[in-house]
């Protein structure tokens, strides 16, 4: 009988310990879906790219884009300079969004700027393209 007893009352405990444990995965997935949409709800998406510029790029490339932000000092070698029409030229928007994804190193321009692929989503990064070329007056 006790035997009887003591495998009810571990067949029991472990009923509870699985669903316990069954409701825990469920209340993190859950928490980890609703902490995704609430991020994609605030994401920058929603702001004009020129916030996205100022927020990522402008510390070193400058609030115009002109190769003047208050880090450049500390920079070897110096930003681009978005003004200028040879980087235009030079450049397409798949090149530009290349290197906002994978970072200068990433495209064998230099290892100071960061790559942002896993900073900002797909449509950040082409927005912020789009608005980089916008910057030499001569956008595609």
């Amino acid at each position: 009988m006790i035997k009887l007893f003591a495998t009810m009352l571990f067949f029991s405990i472990s009923v509870l310990i699985v669903s316990c444990a069954n409701d825990q995965e469920a209340q993190i997935d859950y928490a980890l879906k609703a902490a995704s949409e609430l991020m994609e709800e605030k994401s920058f998406i929603d702001y004009d790219p020129s916030q996205l510029f100022e927020y990522y790029c402008g510390v070193c490339h400058g609030p115009t884009g002109n190769a003047d932000g208050f880090n450049t000092f500390n920079l070897d070698p110096k930003p681009l300079s978005f003004q200028d029409t040879l980087f235009i030229n030079n450049n397409d928007s798949i090149s530009i969004l290349g290197v906002i994804s994978d970072g200068g190193d990433g495209e064998k321009i230099s290892k100071m700027m960061p790559p942002y692929r896993r900073t900002l989503t797909k449509k950040e990064r082409e927005r912020l393209t789009g608005f980089i070329l916008s910057l030499s007056h001569n956008g595609e």
